[in-house]
């Protein structure tokens, strides 16, 4: 798991979620970036000392302001875990991010919303819009605040479902978190009503399904694709599954104030690993009240 900070206030909402989603079974990598040619960011800024002269002496002493600030933002959040603290020294943090995420093999990147937000709700920044659309790895986004409203543990955790493969990816990557924390699962099937377009993947299932309409017979396939992929998990997992008609991005944002995490999955067009958000998924991160989870597109 990756956990970014950005050197700012507010650094700590993403360390908070790190730590409600860690298990202890892996690595936290807490990593900051800071840019090169250096400015003066964060609080307290970090800038090169006058007596560091040599592009070798910069880049060491930005290294060392960097790791201290790691320390001062990570330590009380992500206490107990295997940390290893990275400082990444990069005129654009979504290289540095991706590169290091590739390097590691990262199975998660964990970002804060930017400050400028709203209380309580994700807002991306620069960085996370970056990393949002081309992460080699799932995205998780803390709200703002995140850590000021000091979160329990994860015992909550829903998950878009509209029957197509980057939707199972999510499933599966939820039902995974929700055994790994003893939490509930709660699959959100979505009919969206705005289109006549019939699925590609449940639409074998909804021609079998004869002598209803056509909403509820896609609603129907969609809950049967749902229980077939959680019929695959290796344990016993409480769950529900729901389906709903509507605006998909409305109809999961409606429930987001009673999750601990919400997961979808990839619609963008693009190469496969890569995380790339279609218009659900935007309009999610836009407005969503609890933390979100992104997983990449298969």
């Amino acid at each position: 798991m990756v956990v970014a900070f950005d050197a700012r206030a507010g650094g700590e909402d993403a360390a908070a979620l790190a730590a409600a989603l860690a298990t202890g079974r892996g690595r936290v990598l807490a990593t900051i970036v800071v840019p090169m040619p250096p400015g003066e960011i964060g609080e307290p800024p970090l800038r090169p000392s006058p007596e560091a002269r040599t592009w070798q002496e910069i880049t060491a002493d930005l290294e060392r302001q960097g790791g201290e600030a790691l320390e001062r933002m990570a330590s009380s959040r992500l206490g107990g875990l295997e940390v290893e603290p990275r400082v990444l020294i990069d005129d654009s943090a979504g290289r540095g991010l991706t590169g290091l995420c590739e390097r590691e093999s990262a199975g998660l990147l964990v970002l804060g919303s930017t400050h400028r937000g709203r209380i309580g709700r994700l807002a991306p920044g620069t960085t996370v819009d970056r990393m949002l659309s081309g992460s080699p790895c799932p995205v998780a986004l803390a709200p703002r605040g995140y850590a000021e409203a000091e979160p329990g543990p994860l015992e909550r955790i829903g998950v878009g479902f509209d029957g197509s493969e980057t939707a199972a990816e999510a499933l599966r990557f939820a039902a995974d978190l929700a055994l790994a924390h003893g939490a509930a699962l709660e699959v959100i099937g979505v009919v969206d009503l705005r289109s006549h377009a019939e699925s590609r993947v449940v639409g074998e299932a909804l021609d079998a399904l004869a002598g209803r309409g056509l909403h509820d017979r896609r609603g129907e396939a969609i809950r049967e694709a749902a229980e077939v992929e959680l019929g695959r998990l290796d344990g016993e997992l409480p769950r529900t599954v729901e389906i709903v008609h509507g605006d998909p991005a409305a109809e999961l944002l409606a429930r987001s104030a009673s999750l601990d995490l919400l997961v979808v999955g990839s619609r963008g067009y693009g190469p496969i690993r890569r995380v790339l958000l279609g218009s659900v998924s935007s309009e999610l991160i836009a407005s969503s009240e609890c933390p979100m989870i992104v997983t990449h597109r298969v």
